[in-house]
């Protein structure tokens, strides 16, 4: 059986960068716009998911990393209803919530999920929180992130005053060779969309 090598990858927070982190600026990011109220950036990542312990790979979804950066603390509503994608000019894409991407992610490869048979080379081991620096050596090991969990801390926020970053899913069957044209179209309040061109 052929492997997906995304679905054997896993780095440790250290090592990959967490999507939740923004950038310095929206001008960092592929793709960049001014509105209104500030700037965003948003990168294609494909159906790679950097969480704060391990990359995932959502089959199923087409991935975006969005920074968001707010003029003036100015306290900003950044749901993920308010962004769609556009996929060849033609389809329109909502974004769903992580919770749905999580549990369309049940198969072999992700953090701790059982495999085929003992020792399944396609299991990715769950990699275990960074430790408490204030912890004591008594102090109880903690229990790795839930896909779950992982997913809901990768996200981009409902709302934000100062810069923020995350990740929108949004749920996609089709060929990615096939996505000639992609674009990002966001809702700000009160104030004309804003279109990201992603690809």
């Amino acid at each position: 059986m052929q492997l997906k090598p995304a679905l054997i990858l896993a780095c440790a927070a250290v090592f990959c960068a967490h999507a939740a982190d923004p950038r310095s600026a929206a001008t960092d990011y592929p793709a960049h716009a001014e509105w209104a109220g500030g700037s965003i950036g948003a990168e294609y990542l494909v159906h790679s998911v950097p969480t704060e312990q391990s990359m995932l790979f959502a089959d199923n979804y087409l991935v975006i990393e969005v920074g968001v950066f707010p003029k003036n603390k100015q306290e900003t509503p950044i749901p993920g209803i308010t962004f769609h994608l556009m996929v060849n000019g033609k389809l329109r894409i909502d974004a769903d919530a992580p919770g749905m991407v999580a549990g369309s992610m049940s198969f072999s490869g992700l953090p701790g999920q059982n495999g085929h048979f003992p020792n399944d080379p396609t299991v990715q081991q769950p990699l275990p929180r960074p430790p408490n620096p204030g912890a004591g050596t008594n102090s109880e090991p903690t229990e790795p992130l839930t896909v779950d969990d992982l997913l809901k801390h990768a996200a981009l926020p409902a709302t934000a005053a100062k810069p923020a970053g995350g990740l929108l899913f949004f749920p996609f069957e089709g060929k990615t060779k096939k996505i000639r044209t992609l674009e990002l179209v966001w809702e700000p309040p009160n104030a004309e969309p804003v279109t990201l061109k992603l690809r």
